[in-house]
């Protein structure tokens, strides 16, 4: 299934089907807890990105809600710090109703599949899951080398002159 998103207040389209490891939140726009954890995950984003330089990492917020695009500038601009997490507008509630099954709720997403869920923000259970996956693609078993071309056979040997001619057969042979 292909998992494409608004992101809010831009015109960007949002892939979670990409190879990057995502990390998700989803929240309600009324909700209060959700409220108070958003600043918390974006800290918690902005730590692993650092701790995963090398990996290809990107932080998202599913925002629910009726009202999603009027309240997504004012919702950021309210509870997250820094402009390293984009919010996607969830107000069909898609991203909710697949990966998870509270709010709020956090999860990792790799190549468009959820890895780890929890309804707590658990940073150490999110580098552990981080860990798993970059273990499982360094260690995923490479190709063999393709073979080497055989060696072509040498051409035949043509002779410019006759085969010497067959010695003549006895007198016995022709009997039989």
């Amino acid at each position: 299934m292909l998992w494409s998103f608004h992101a809010c207040s831009s015109n960007e389209i949002v892939n979670l089907n990409h190879t990057s490891i995502t990390i998700l939140s989803s929240y309600r726009t009324g909700c209060y807890p959700g409220r108070l954890q958003a600043a918390r995950y974006e800290e918690t984003y902005a730590s692993l990105s650092r701790e995963f330089a090398s990996q290809d990492l990107r932080g998202y917020v599913a925002l629910m809600g009726n009202q999603v695009a009027s309240e997504c500038t004012s919702w950021k601009s309210n509870y997250l710090s820094e402009d390293n997490v984009t919010i996607l507008d969830d107000s069909q509630e898609q991203i909710f109703e697949q990966f998870f099954d509270t709010h709020p709720s956090y999860g990792i997403l790799h190549e468009g599949e959820l890895v780890y869920k929890s309804e707590v923000l658990d940073a150490d259970g999110m580098r552990a899951s981080i860990q798993s996956i970059i273990l499982q693609t360094s260690a995923a078993p490479l190709a063999p080398p393709p073979a080497p071309p055989l060696a072509p056979s040498p051409p035949p040997v043509l002779s410019l002159h006759p085969p010497p001619p067959l010695p003549p057969r006895s007198m016995a042979s022709r009997r039989r």
